[in-house]
């Protein structure tokens, strides 16, 4: 997530193309593309991710309709929402509750305006299992780690590697934690569990090509999986940000700006139609 997009220099027809299109999307500024395009340029240059800001934009409510109302309006409050995260927040902004903490940031670091001894309404914080579950996550996850990473295999390491992320975004204790980079680190180890239940059945040729894990390994994958996700669905964000991942609670039509967005990529030759097909249909 730290790396360019491209690892060596962009191909030249990717270049080119980038270039057509941001000059096209630029030709209608009532519709604010420069939300996408400064985000894809971001990840290009390979530019640390404000995983808060993301989760603010892909977050934007369904029920009020808005992804129905086009470009104009959808870009218009994302472009919104990352003047409002930009703008380093008042005390005032706050609401003052007498039964948790207060916190302001400048950006740069955490004051605490108004301490209280009581817990964070949270449910990870409130519940008293919490930090046992924490503490099993963390163990099936390092032992998960241990084994893969004595592996000679490149994906088998590679697994070692999204263990020892998601190890970190656990953190040492519970009040450590990173939410949402430990749900994201999650999904990366469902992914893999997937994967190799694929390889066990396989209907694709591509399935084919790595065997599936040994049993000890499967075993600590699968131990892994189960540990985090019994963490993840006992607080309310991280089970939030987890639903968003896998589709749960989203309309099934694609938002109108993608449908937009394919159509001026299809205008400009930008974007075949079995690419645009495959973008409506993921």
């Amino acid at each position: 997530m730290k790396s360019p997009l491209w690892l060596e220099d962009a191909p030249r027809w990717a270049s080119e193309a980038w270039r057509d299109l941001k000059a096209y999307l630029a030709q209608f500024p009532e519709e604010h593309w420069e939300v996408w395009t400064d985000w894809y340029e971001a990840r290009l240059e390979g530019r640390p991710i404000d995983w808060d800001l993301q989760r603010k934009r892909v977050m934007i409510p369904y029920e009020e309709d808005l992804w129905d109302q086009g470009p104009t309006v959808v870009n218009a409050r994302i472009k919104q929402i990352i003047a409002e995260h930009s703008s380093p927040p008042r005390p005032e902004d706050f609401p003052q509750d007498s039964r948790v903490p207060s916190f302001v940031t400048d950006g740069e670091s955490i004051d605490v305006i108004d301490v209280d001894d009581s817990p964070a309404p949270d449910l990870i914080h409130i519940d008293r299992e919490a930090t046992q579950v924490h503490a099993a996550a963390r163990r099936a996850v390092q032992k998960m780690k241990d084994r893969f990473s004595r592996s000679n295999d490149s994906e088998i390491l590679g697994a070692a590697a999204t263990a020892q992320e998601a190890l970190d975004a656990l953190g040492a204790t519970i009040q450590d934690i990173s939410p949402s980079l430990t749900v994201l680190q999650f999904n990366f180890l469902e992914l893999a569990l997937e994967t190799d239940e694929r390889r066990r059945t396989p209907r694709n040729p591509r399935d084919k090509r790595h065997p599936p894990l040994p049993t000890e390994e499967l075993a600590d994958l699968e131990a892994a999986v189960r540990a985090l996700r019994l963490l993840v669905r006992r607080d309310d964000f991280m089970r939030a940000s987890d639903d968003i991942a896998h589709g749960r609670h989203i309309a099934e039509a694609p938002p109108q700006p993608l449908e937009d967005f394919l159509q001026k990529g299809r205008q400009a030759d930008f974007i075949t139609e079995r690419a645009a097909a495959i973008a409506r249909n993921s």
